[in-house]
């Protein structure tokens, strides 16, 4: 296990038209500490920008899956060494615990690193010192981040939450309205394809997956769809309604999720998201979080984009004036769940009605009793104490929370102000475009809790772990003729590599030593981020498209060799293999989070392992040269397929403690009737610490599927 003594972070620095890469010593704390660069809001002027994470936008006919800011820094390209990370502790139950374990490894696997248990890992997180600038109490923290995570009165409906995407396993297993036409496919010069917004024939808004409609590829058929996750109708964002989840918005036609009424018209559905929704259990092990990476390392308490955004401030109160605030710089390291958890919250397919800002969400927020549309069992393993069984929600509410949970200076300041932090009055907010330091530092709170709630995802008790562990009698016989193939003919480990089963982890990177790898042949690309022929590279550039936030190109590769990125070793105009590449997912629990791939197009681990003994589906000069073609016989795939359901941990099948939640409804496709759209629902139960019975897999769910073809 690696040397907990000293913590040095990979800071990925993203300024408008440059990127530096460069690390820097946390022991001390004060690279991890904000920066007090801004004025006291008292003076009445600022700098800063939205806190919320856009402007009131007008919708366009094709949807942006996460608007964001779009910052106006001025470019400067900055020298710097190559990074050469070391590791940072173990951060067990949301932060700064010691390590667990020492669990067995086993040889093979890219760069060294064999598979083995994941008890062996510290989760990464933010350094102790780094945590106590902003949380008080970790404890509390969780409790917030798991209420958050699961309140369904977030979203813009009233009723989506974060976990409505990732309820089963972490991930979606729903069956109707879940298709998106391939909206970020492009032509061969990046411009929306003339296809990006068509629906495969008998496909459509509102379909219903049937077995029959997969693989979405075969030898003999093509569906460049996407079984995605549904979202949020399209709405224009008016305001919030205070003590109220609905909120005031005014829809808006649909011309791409939109259905007959059976009178003439048409009826808008929710939409649905452009890729596959992936698994947050486990995810605190990735360095960079999204398909693409755009959830950077270092969180800026504002949006997903860590340095890139360097407008992002937040309000903290000034020691020598409580009647005061000053505008400062947040940065915390190593912190790509929180980047990610702030994403989806502006995004106007997956949770909110276009142009609403984080300061509203914050607004309304503070007016809700916690989870009040939902059952807490009175044994949850984090939120018991606070459940108000029988009734829904907690005895509490989420001011009280934030108080508990951090550090009274990101909050205690009785300094009102506007959305883009001018000062107006000291007192308390009189209307809804007026603002507290709690509700304008919301996004920062939302970030850090959920983080440190999605940080004790950890599911490292599968009988994987327990054969590793010592246990010769864990794995079957079969099982172990899976792990020998998965090492060994199949080369899995290129990939799918150590304890975490990817190589887009925090300890890979470290190993590395860098973000950057090259590829046999001279190329140059993204640890842990490969094009494998899922589908043609146009369909999804993945992390080498442009970052929202302004740069070329999500990719660290790929800037380097452009000149806009330095400190690393990739050659100015160097070769590079980015283009259609994306994150190597875990593959643990594979066997409960189909679909699989960024598309969704395979729903079998059969399936799966099929387009891996064939060597991928869309051969071009952008796949990973590692991809081969392995010609798995019967016995090997029934084999790798038995290994594969060997890394389900029974908790997370059970949904037992960590992994016990609130009750949860979600929406799942809609009938018409009469011109009248009806949604259907599905009810989750909540569970306790024990847990409950186990979710229905996403193949179970399927029209016309049957256990054999599901097996």
């Amino acid at each position: 296990m690696f040397s907990q003594s000293k913590l040095t972070k990979l800071i990925v620095l993203l300024i408008s038209g440059t990127l530096t890469l460069f690390s820097a010593s946390c022991g001390s704390g004060k690279q991890t500490s904000v920066g007090l660069n801004g004025a006291q809001n008292g003076s009445g002027k600022s700098g800063g920008s939205n806190n919320g994470g856009g402007s009131s936008a007008t919708p366009t006919p094709t949807p942006t899956p996460t608007p964001t800011p779009q910052p106006s820094p001025t470019p400067t390209l900055v020298s710097s060494p190559t990074p050469t990370p070391t590791p940072t502790p173990t951060a067990g139950n949301g932060g700064d615990d010691g390590g667990k374990g020492k669990g067995g490894q086993q040889g093979g696997g890219h760069g060294g690193r064999g598979v083995g248990s994941l008890k062996n890992v510290s989760i990464p997180g933010p350094s102790a010192t780094e945590l106590a600038d902003v949380i008080q109490n970790k404890q509390a923290a969780i409790a917030l981040g798991k209420a958050f995570f699961w309140e369904m009165q977030f979203g813009s409906d009233g009723v989506t939450a974060c976990a409505t995407c990732h309820f089963n396993a972490g991930a979606d297993s729903r069956t109707n309205n879940q298709i998106d036409p391939g909206i970020r496919r492009v032509d061969a010069n990046g411009n929306p394809a003339v296809d990006a917004n068509t629906f495969h024939s008998n496909f459509g808004p509102n379909h219903a997956l049937s077995i029959s409609d997969f693989p979405l590829h075969t030898t003999i058929s093509d569906n460049n769809n996407i079984v995605g996750s549904q979202g949020v109708f399209a709405n224009k964002f008016n305001d919030v309604i205070l003590a109220q989840g609905a909120e005031n918005e005014t829809s808006v036609a649909d011309p791409v999720w939109s259905i007959s009424d059976g009178n003439g018209g048409t009826m808008n559905v929710r939409r649905s998201t452009p890729r596959n929704a992936p698994p947050v259990i486990n995810a605190v092990f990735n360095y960079r979080n999204f398909w693409d990476g755009r959830a950077q390392s270092t969180f800026n308490g504002v949006d997903p984009f860590g340095n890139g955004d360097p407008n992002a401030r937040l309000l903290q109160t000034d020691p020598n004036n409580p009647n005061a605030t000053i505008e400062v710089a947040f940065r915390l390291s190593n912190s790509s769940l929180a980047s990610q958890a702030v994403g989806p919250p502006g995004s106007d397919v997956e949770m909110s009605a276009t142009g609403r800002p984080f300061v509203k969400m914050g607004k309304k927020m503070l007016t809700l009793t916690p989870l009040g549309l939902q059952q807490v069992a009175l044994d949850d393993s984090v939120l018991g104490s606070y459940s108000a069984a029988p009734k829904n929600g907690l005895n509490t509410n989420y001011i009280a929370m934030i108080q508990a949970a951090f550090q009274p200076k990101w909050w205690n300041s009785n300094v009102v102000v506007d959305a883009n932090s001018n000062f107006l009055h000291n007192g308390t907010p009189q209307n809804t475009d007026e603002y507290s330091q709690m509700e304008y530092n919301f996004s920062m709170f939302w970030g850090v809790a959920i983080q440190m709630y999605e940080s004790t995802l950890v599911s490292d008790n599968s009988r994987f772990d327990q054969y590793m562990e010592g246990n010769r009698n864990a794995l079957t016989a079969l099982e172990q003729t899976g792990l020998d193939r998965f090492q060994g003919k199949g080369n899995c480990t290129n990939c799918h590599s150590g304890a975490e089963f990817t190589d887009a982890s925090v300890s890979n990177v470290l190993a590395q030593g860098s973000v950057v790898e090259e590829l046999p042949g001279g190329r140059w690309h993204d640890v842990g981020f490969h094009n494998i022929g899922v589908r043609p590279t146009d369909d999804d550039w993945g992390i080498a498209a442009a970052d929202p936030s302004g740069l070329a190109s999500l990719s660290v590769a790929q800037m380097a060799a452009l000149g806009q990125v330095t400190g690393t070793r990739v050659p100015l105009g160097a070769a590079v293999a980015v283009r259609g590449a994306v994150k190597t997912p875990s593959l643990r629990n594979v066997e409960l989070t189909a679909p699989y791939f960024l598309n969704g197009g395979q729903a079998t681990l059969s399936t799966l392992v099929d387009f891996y003994s064939r060597g991928g589906d869309f051969p071009s000069s952008d796949v990973d040269p590692r991809l081969e073609r392995v010609s798995f016989d019967a016995g090997d795939k029934a084999a790798v397929v038995a290994f594969l359901k060997s890394l389900t941990d029974e908790r997370v099948r059970n949904q037992s403690a960590p992994f016990d939640h609130p009750s949860l409804t979600i929406p799942n496709g809609a009938v018409i009737n009469n011109g009248v759209l009806t949604e259907q629902t599905i009810t989750i139960p909540a569970t306790g610490a024990s847990g409950g019975a186990p979710m229905a897999k996403f193949c179970d769910s399927l029209v016309g599927a049957t256990a054999q073809t599901c097996q």
